[in-house]
């Protein structure tokens, strides 16, 4: 499992640092969303729970921010979203733009 430098997290996450910590060590975390692009001929963003994510092949994924409960996830995913159309537009796939942050 790889990471982006500039990790996007949820606001009311306390200790993210903690959580990159047991995610290294392919320990879930109950409750946690990963999103994350999955490499493949052609990149795909992917939703995941932590343990889902852990017992997939992780090394092909690349971890672009976490968020603890479905709805957080997918509310971070939209601002992910609106932070790379604002940066570059929408020229190219986003998870293409992510595995370059």
């Amino acid at each position: 499992m790889k990471w982006i430098k500039k990790l996007y997290v949820e606001d009311s996450l306390a200790h993210p640092e903690e959580v990159v910590y047991l995610l290294r060590r392919h320990i879930p975390v109950f409750g946690l969303y990963l999103i994350a692009v999955e490499r493949r001929e052609r990149p795909r963003i992917v939703l995941w729970e932590s343990r889902q994510a852990l017992r997939k092949n992780s090394r092909k994924l690349t971890v672009a921010g976490f968020a603890y409960g479905k709805e957080n996830a997918m509310a971070l995913l939209a601002q992910i979203v609106a932070d790379l159309a604002g940066k570059n537009g929408l020229q190219e796939p986003l998870a293409s733009q992510l595995l370059r942050e």
